[in-house]
């Protein structure tokens, strides 16, 4: 119980310190809001504030509990003493609506409570979203991550996460986030009650509260339900500037649209939105938009900014782990880029035709449902001769354009707000068309009747599990029951040093519940590089076992090039290059300068006379590429050797030189191919470079390759086994 108590204590204390910031900055402001919005925006607006307020903190190596604590209380208490009444429009609501809200959504919010509080087993907020919160609070500042690319998205909501777990650890970050689906459904409330559709506002607030995909996202330590929340309350603000005419108003959209970039990077339609709004207002009155636009701006630059600079400091790319070929860095390859695109974009070769159903009924292959109710979604358009409707379709649609990028159904939820409320509005036209659909609604989305039509894959809320929640039994019990890789992580967390460092080659690991540094396999340059590596001991195709030989005639070169003209779906990759002069080789010297293109970080490793180590361009084969060595005094060379894996079958070589006089020359471009064996020891060797590359411990788990050879044969890749969880084994690296 005391777990709870602390939870509870940890969400809402964050909550009453945002409201509390976020009121003080509304007063200052003089804007005039009806109750509900006070209480919506100050939430929101403080949110932001104590967002950066953490931000700043951690940046100063500041993040520590008592620091929090006291910046909280002393908020608090400065603020009673100083309120002052704010300036408010005399706003009714109707009882029948409230009614629907209570009746139709109390069971759903005790679910939703009952799963916040209870143990964090969700799948990302275990491995990256709390993992990188508990990491902050434990090393009490920003720490330079360049192995996990989830440090670099947008992390505004994670700082409210780091406030809430310094007191009520994982839980207190779930139920954290849960206030930001009242605050939602309060917002849809507020909306309708100024703009003369309280029964819609109300309707549209209780079918975003049942929606199950919601349920689930509200209720863990995930973001996107709190972007929908910043997302509806940058329209909500322009919609309330534009009834009242009020410029300062702007300032609330712009907080909010720099509080939506700010939790993700989806959210940075938010600005482009706001900004062509205003600018289509007051297209009219000469000289306005320039009193305007920075009102916009400023505060949502403000927000936005801190996390662009923390990430081109620390990776050398502002929107990292996108953009790599605009802003190219050595900590995030171009391939990777490309390949997430394309799987966020194809979620398990869904096509669109089969999206609909996939989003509302079905759920296993986009990870979630909607609910049945949405197949109906279209009937909104018939509220398009409205205004009031015709804003909401429009500005549903702008936040919906992201979407074909990810096809996950959570990604929808940010569009939901808009879609429930200009569905409301459709159907309040029709006396007995709100309650009948609320009431199906209620009955579909409840998880006993999600049983029996959803996926058991998909994403959605189990019945009440009050044991859970209450930790009646040991919630290492409870997590070793929901997550499969738990019983590994607390065996690492028990038996481990902290200064531990693990390869994870397995499907991922609870991070939030481990003190030692986990790197997966997939989550940064080196990550991969070191997967590769590691395939290269279990699969033919990535051994360098294919050698590529240019003789030529003896030149005098200041340097030697060579290029790839072909273009091809495989990475151009070399593993050796050597240079030779009448049979002998050319070790190379410390003032060669090497250059490649792409990825020159690495070009080093194509010269280091170890095979297991590898250039690799990070980008599928195209005309241009090149590695190059130049030397610090003219040599001769008349023989070059390329080693590289059989994928390179597509690849068309060029070898050049420069010679004295400074002229490109083509020396040669047919190889003579041929097969060489592998070194002997080829896998203690891969093992080897896995610790000269800092890694104490590796993680493989049966779904991973090569699981049976590396538990049977340990010592053969230079380690030796010291654990079998469940269905994983930790080796530690000799």
């Amino acid at each position: 119980m005391s777990v709870v108590l602390w939870a509870a204590t940890g969400a809402l204390f964050t909550g009453a310190v945002s409201l509390v910031l976020g009121l003080c900055i509304l007063r200052q402001l003089a804007i005039r809001l009806t109750r509900v919005e006070q209480c919506v925006f100050g939430f929101l607006i403080g949110n932001a504030a104590l967002s950066l307020v953490v931000f700043l903190f951690t940046a100063a190596y500041l993040a520590y509990a008592p620091v929090f604590v006291s910046f909280g209380l002393l908020t608090i208490v400065f603020t009673f003493i100083r309120r002052r009444s704010s300036p408010k429009v005399a706003c009714s609501i109707c009882v029948l609506p409230k009614l629907w809200a209570v009746l139709l959504c109390f069971r759903y919010a005790k679910l939703y409570l009952c799963r916040a509080l209870g143990p964090e087993y969700s799948p990302d907020g275990t491995t990256y979203h709390l993992a990188l919160v508990a990491r902050y609070l434990r090393e009490h500042h920003f720490p330079l991550i360049t192995t996990n690319f989830y440090a670099s998205f947008p992390e505004a909501l994670e700082m409210l996460f780091l406030f809430a777990f310094s007191i009520g650890r994982h839980s207190a970050a779930a139920s954290t986030h849960l206030l930001f689906l009242f605050a939602t459904a309060a917002a849809l409330v507020g909306f309708g009650l100024r703009f003369n559709v309280a029964k819609a506002g109300t309707a549209a607030a209780v079918l975003f509260f049942m929606c199950p995909i919601v349920g689930f996202d509200a209720s863990v330590s995930y973001v996107d339900v709190a972007e929908a929340c910043a997302c509806f309350a940058v329209f909500y603000a322009l919609q309330i500037w534009w009834q009242d005419n009020n410029d300062r108003v702007l300032v609330v959209a712009g907080i909010m649209a720099g509080f939506a970039g700010a939790i993700k990077y989806l959210g940075f339609i938010a600005f482009p939105f706001t900004l062509g709004v205003v600018l289509w207002e007051v297209r009219k009155h000469r000289g306005r938009w320039k009193r305007c636009a920075p009102l916009v701006l400023l505060p949502a630059i403000f927000l936005v900014a801190p996390w662009l600079i923390k990430n081109a400091i620390e990776v050398g790319n502002p929107v990292s782990p996108f953009a790599n070929r605009f802003f190219s860095n050595p900590f995030v390859h171009v391939s990777f880029e490309e390949d997430y695109r394309r799987q966020l974009a194809h979620w398990n070769d869904v096509t669109w035709p089969e999206v609909p159903l996939e989003v509302t009924v079905r759920g296993a292959r986009l990870q979630g449902v909607l609910g049945p109710l949405f197949v109906l979604s279209p009937l909104a358009l018939l509220g398009i001769r409205l205004p009031i409707c015709r804003q909401v379709l429009l500005t549903g649609l702008v936040f919906g354009l992201p979407y074909p990028g990810n096809l996950g159904t959570r990604f929808l939820i940010p569009v939901l707000p808009f879609l429930t409320l200009a569905m409301s509005i459709t159907l309040s036209y029709w006396r007995s068309a709100l309650p009948a659909v609320l009431l199906f609604n209620n009955l579909v989305c409840e998880p006993s009747a999600l049983e029996k039509y959803v996926s058991p894959y998909a994403m959605r809320l189990e019945r009440q599990r009050w044991d859970e929640t209450l930790r009646e039994r040991a919630e290492p019990e409870i997590l070793a029951a929901r997550i499969e890789a738990y019983s590994m992580a607390r065996f690492i967390d028990q038996n481990l040093p902290e200064n531990t460092r693990i390869f994870d080659l397995g499907d991922g690991m609870p991070a939030a519940y481990m003190r030692q540094a986990r790197d997966g396999y997939f989550e940064g340059a080196l990550n991969e590089r070191m997967r590769v590596n590691i395939w290269s001991g279990l699969f033919k195709d990535y051994q360098p076992t294919w050698r590529h030989t240019f003789n030529f005639k003896l030149r005098r070169l200041l340097s030697i090039r060579v290029r790839q003209t072909a273009r091809s779906n495989a990475i151009w990759t070399i593993a050796e290059l050597r240079l030779f002069h009448n049979g002998q080789e050319l070790i190379p010297q410390p003032d060669w300068q090497l250059n490649a293109r792409p990825f020159p970080w690495d070009v080093a490793l194509a010269f280091d006379r170890n095979p297991v180590t590898s250039w690799r361009a990070w980008e599928r084969a195209r005309p241009g590429m090149f590695v190059e060595a130049r030397f610090h005094r003219p040599s001769e060379v008349d023989r070059v050797s390329i080693d590289g894996p059989r994928d390179q079958e597509d690849m068309r070589l060029v070898v050049e030189g420069e010679d004295v006089t400074g002229n490109l020359v083509t020396l040669s471009s047919e190889a003579m191919a041929e097969d060489i064996p592998l070194p002997y020891g080829w896998k203690r060797m891969i093992g080897k470079q896995l610790k000269l590359n800092g890694y104490t411990h590796f993680v493989i788990s049966k779904s991973g390759g090569g699981y049976n050879d590396i538990r049977d044969h340990p010592a053969e890749w230079g380690m030796t086994l010291a654990a079998e969880r469940g269905n994983q084994i930790l080796c530690e690296l000799q």
